[in-house]
């Protein structure tokens, strides 16, 4: 059994050392899972509202303190500002609705991490004006 430590990533470069004078692996030998996203918090968007915060929440969405770590998140296809990962299963961040009119094109929900990315359209509702 190996414990590695958390981080994201497709192409990582592996090393296993043993107690004994022995070295294996190489460029690219590991990858982290990909981001998976399950549900999400503020679970709606309306046309013309200010701004909204949404809580993702998943697996391997991202990681505090290493390079890369911090994930993209678009919703709606509004990309998120104070993008803050509260561990690596929950992400908040704020979205800023500038559209005044008409409705959204996207249902879809974005995270990107390291190179690697997941996308939902079944987590977030969009709702035109009344």
């Amino acid at each position: 059994m190996c414990t590695v430590p958390p981080g994201v990533g497709a192409i990582v470069d592996l090393a296993v050392l043993t107690s004994a004078p022995f070295r294996a692996g190489g460029q690219g030998f590991f990858r982290y899972d990909s981001p998976v996203l399950t549900s999400i918090v503020g679970n709606y968007l309306l046309v013309g509202q200010q701004s909204r915060q949404f809580v993702l929440s998943g697996s391997n969405l991202g990681v505090n303190g290493i390079p890369n770590g911090i994930p993209t998140v678009s919703i709606a296809g509004i990309a998120c500002t104070s993008v803050l990962v509260l561990n690596s299963s929950t992400v908040a961040c704020t979205a800023w609705d500038r559209m005044t009119s008409g409705g959204y094109s996207t249902n879809a929900v974005v995270l990107s991490v390291g190179l690697v990315s997941s996308r939902s359209t079944e987590i977030l509702s969009v709702l035109g004006r009344p």
